[in-house]
């Protein structure tokens, strides 16, 4: 659960 919070975070960042 952990890891799929880490990946939408690592796709949303550089969408920042």
């Amino acid at each position: 659960m952990l890891m799929s919070t880490v990946l939408v975070f690592f796709m949303i960042l550089p969408g920042i």
